[in-house]
């Protein structure tokens, strides 16, 4: 939140005390006023601050409805149900939240913000976030809390070194499906997934192991816990591994950066976001059918579109955004009070 005030006989004797609020914007920075000497006008501009959530209809795609709440910012976490879905923010400190798309009243959920809501299992929440220490990100972490438990218990728990903090943080991740969760985790040039038990803890051996030439990657297990769907760079291509039947299969994917990457409510088509650096838009969500066919649903120049998480009915998704757009604005009647 930016604000502005005005401040009587500044030059003289200025009376801070009786300053007057005269504008305020939710998400920007300002970083330039240039007033009108003799008007009441002011020119100014501003960087955008905000991460939003928004609903996009699959049979609609052009009926997209903004989630966030006014004042807050926001990112997509997942759903309760194909009629609720749940957004994380910093708001009171930081939570989990609804936002029934009925206009019911939301709810908090969990009174910290995580990464994201992974599943319900056996009627328990399954989440991953990451450990901070001295405000440092050490390890990541995964939780689990019963509906009836009044705290989490953590079944996962994966230093992360300092040094890989900033080059590999994108590599760790924990993805839980029909009662299966995977890991994943950085060894050297590769990156390896196995199972863990939510309940006890218990780890399996490594499930899958890919080499790695980038930190920039996205992964996904499938509905049905049968499948690691992973984009890789360099070059940009796609991977699906069939964890029993143990097979993959390799094809080249139009993103030079992957964000995220979520399989559809059904298992038969995949959503991903990322960047396609040579493109006039260069911020892409794409949409893969079951027969490999890739199609843009949306790009931009400047917004970037940071996650996409399909409703479990398969008929949505959720959709964040984040914008790097400056912009430059006339503000007149500064003498007439507050401007909302």
């Amino acid at each position: 939140m930016s604000e502005l005030w005005a401040v009587e006989n500044a030059e003289l004797d200025p009376d801070f005390e009786r300053a007057r609020l005269v504008h305020k914007w939710r998400g920007f920075t300002v970083i330039r006023l240039r007033p009108s000497a003799g008007t009441d006008r002011i020119t100014y501009s501003r960087v955008t601050l905000t991460s939003d959530v928004y609903m996009l209809p699959l049979d609609q795609p052009k009926a997209i409805v903004n989630l966030t709440p006014e004042d807050w910012s926001a990112r997509p976490r997942g759903w309760m149900d194909a009629q609720t879905p749940v957004i994380g923010s910093e708001r009171g400190g930081g939570g989990l939240y609804t936002v029934p798309l009925d206009g019911s009243e939301g709810r908090p959920v969990v009174d910290e913000e995580i990464p994201r809501v992974i599943e319900f299992i056996d009627g328990a929440l399954v989440w991953a976030k990451y450990a901070i220490e001295d405000h440092h990100i050490t390890a990541l972490i995964g939780q689990r809390q019963a509906k009836d438990a009044d705290e989490p218990t953590e079944f996962l728990r994966i230093p992360i070194p300092p040094d890989q903090v900033m080059e590999r943080l994108d590599l760790y991740g924990l993805s839980c499906r029909a009662e299966r969760c995977l890991f994943a985790a950085p060894v050297r040039d590769e990156l390896q997934f196995a199972e863990v038990n939510s309940s006890t803890g218990e780890r399996s051996d490594p499930l899958f192991t890919v080499g790695i030439a980038s930190r920039s990657t996205a992964w996904d297990l499938s509905p049905d816990g049968s499948r690691i769907a992973l984009l890789l760079t360099d070059p940009p291509r796609l991977l699906v591994h069939d964890i029993d039947a143990q097979t993959t299969e390799s094809r080249p994917f139009p993103l030079d950066i992957p964000q995220n990457l979520s399989w559809a409510a059904d298992g038969e088509g995949l959503f991903a976001v990322g960047l396609l650096e040579t493109a006039a838009k260069p911020y892409r969500l794409l949409a893969v059918d079951s027969a490999g066919e890739v199609s843009t649903l949306w790009s931009s120049m400047a917004t970037f579109c940071h996650s996409a998480l399909p409703s479990p009915d398969g008929q949505k998704l959720l959709l964040g955004f984040h914008g790097f757009d400056d912009d430059v604005w006339l503000m007149e009647g500064l003498s007439g009070g507050t401007m909302e």
